[in-house]
């Protein structure tokens, strides 16, 4: 009698099998399809344009705008991920000076607004075609107290424009940093400056 019933058993339950198979299938397909749109959500930009400043930030992004008396042109942050942000400022440039006398203030200012802020490493680079001086850091951000500080990472891009300096910027959580640095530099590519613009 027990070996008789395992046919019937095996053939009730190749229905449920081939349901979860299904339906297992049908998730995956959904997932993927809305990894896809979302990622053509991502890739989607705005141009913007502010006191000169030209650029192409993702939509949907949060924007906020310096006011006069800051060295802040822009700064754009995904609300999906708290700490990624992109921010665009003009700095006076040293007179007689080269681009790399204008970190040493910016870090100095930094140093004193943020906790634990240090610079990694600082280097020549070439981006948008030009020379650039880059400059990589590292602060930490305290959150409230229900949880825990995070390590924040953030690279500068300094472009000599005249008597201003493009300080170009990219900020985000260092275990996310790397992954976050492909969209940044495509954003550095968006950035066009033309001195005279309001602010």
């Amino acid at each position: 009698m027990a070996t008789g019933s395992t046919p019937l058993k095996r053939r009730a339950l190749a229905p449920d099998i081939l349901s979860a198979i299904n339906i297992s299938g049908i998730t995956l397909i959904a997932l993927m399809l809305g990894l896809i749109l979302m990622q053509a959500a991502m890739n989607q930009s705005r141009s913007l344009t502010r006191a000169g400043v030209t650029a192409n930030i993702p939509s949907g992004w949060i924007l906020r705008q310096g006011v006069a008396q800051e060295e802040l042109i822009y700064s754009a942050s995904d609300p999906t991920s708290p700490y990624l942000k992109y921010s665009v400022s003009l700095v006076p440039a040293v007179p007689g000076g080269t681009v790399m006398d204008s970190v040493p203030p910016v870090n100095l200012n930094r140093g004193r607004a943020l906790n634990a802020y240090k610079v990694l490493a600082q280097t020549p680079a070439v981006a948008r075609g030009k020379d650039t001086f880059k400059v990589d850091f590292a602060y930490v951000q305290t959150n409230d107290s229900t949880s825990l500080p995070v390590v924040v990472r953030g690279v500068d891009y300094y472009f000599a424009e005249g008597d201003q300096v493009l300080l170009i910027t990219l900020e985000e959580e260092s275990g996310l940093f790397n992954a976050a640095l492909p969209g940044f530099l495509r954003f550095v590519e968006s950035v066009r400056y033309a001195p005279g613009g309001v602010k």
